[in-house]
């Protein structure tokens, strides 16, 4: 925040789809979320306090890298908002969804977040993978950080 603060001050800062900086940002270490999860996501606001996740039909064993021993993937998707020149928060709202790690198609899915979004804010969307072992992987995943994927998938300033 800081960096793209330093380019201009809150005060000048324009609306925008994406903040630099912000919106590739990465919270692990490894490998980034999007080269473990290679499924397009498309994040959007089709009306006032409503931001729309919706992810892409995919095939979860060939869209997915994931370690051996998977059983399943949790997808955590966050969209969290605050007011730049107070810090207070708008909003937030988490959603999971429950993959199984297979050769089968999953559908489309949208999710919708009520996260306000007032003038002066930032609204940040995120994602997580979590990776479930299969149930006869008694061991069960390995903490490597390569496989602890979350980042930031969106952000921008209205």
């Amino acid at each position: 925040i800081a960096k793209w603060l330093g380019q201009s001050g809150v005060g000048t800062l324009l609306p925008g789809d994406a903040v630099p900086y912000i919106s590739t940002f990465q919270f692990t270490s490894g490998c980034s979320f999007s080269e473990r999860f290679k499924v397009p996501l498309t994040v959007s606001q089709p009306q006032d306090q409503l931001i729309m996740v919706e992810v892409a039909a995919f095939i979860p064993a060939k869209q997915i890298a994931a370690p051996a021993g998977t059983g399943s993937v949790t997808l955590v998707l966050s969209v969290a908002g605050c007011l730049l020149n107070s810090g207070e928060a708008t909003g937030s709202e988490t959603q999971t969804m429950l993959i199984p790690y297979n050769d089968s198609t999953i559908p489309t899915q949208a999710f919708e977040f009520h996260v306000p979004t007032p003038a002066g804010s930032l609204t940040v969307t995120a994602a997580r993978l979590i990776y479930n072992p299969a149930e006869n992987n008694r061991r069960g995943l390995t903490e490597n950080p390569a496989f602890c994927p979350a980042g930031v998938i969106n952000a921008w300033y209205c």
